[in-house]
Parts: C-alpha cells; sequence; structure tokens
C-alpha cells in the first residue's frame, strides 16, 4: 500500500478514529523506557469526566485588555522592515 493510498484512507476516519490514530503514530516512537513511563504515569491518572472541568466559551471576556494598535508595527523593529 502507497503512502498516498495510506492518507487517503485516513481522511474518511471521524475525529475519534484519527485521535486514536494520532495517540498510536506517537507512542509508538517512543523506545521502551518512555513507554513503560508513559504507561505508569496513565494507570496512575484518573481520567473520568467527572474530574475534568468543563470549559465555557467567553469565560475570560472583559478580563484582559488588548490596545487598539496591538496588530501595528513595533518602533523597534523600523530599521528591518522595507
Amino acid at each position: 500500500m502507497s503512502i498516498e493510498e495510506i492518507i487517503k484512507q485516513t481522511e474518511n476516519l471521524s475525529p475519534e478514529e484519527k485521535q486514536e490514530l494520532s495517540f498510536y503514530l506517537f507512542f509508538s516512537t517512543l523506545d521502551s523506557e518512555k513507554k513503560q513511563e508513559f504507561i505508569d504515569i496513565l494507570k496512575n491518572k484518573n481520567f473520568s469526566k467527572t474530574n475534568l472541568k468543563l470549559r465555557k466559551p467567553g469565560f475570560l471576556k472583559r478580563n484582559f485588555y488588548m490596545s487598539d494598535d496591538f496588530d501595528e508595527p513595533l518602533e523597534d523593529f523600523n530599521d528591518y522592515m522595507f
């Protein structure tokens, strides 16, 4: 099977399957010592959904200030700009 065929097959995966595939690829790059360390960490964690704090969109709204000229070039870089 060619790389192109494999990539084409991954396009049809669900988001959960893509996440599982990425985890598998990440895990396969680790050496045996790192794999065991990673497994030990996962065994000691409790990943139940009740322990995860859900983030709410907009919870930081109006909690910080960004100046109006935020995107303007900095004077310090005038020498480097065309």
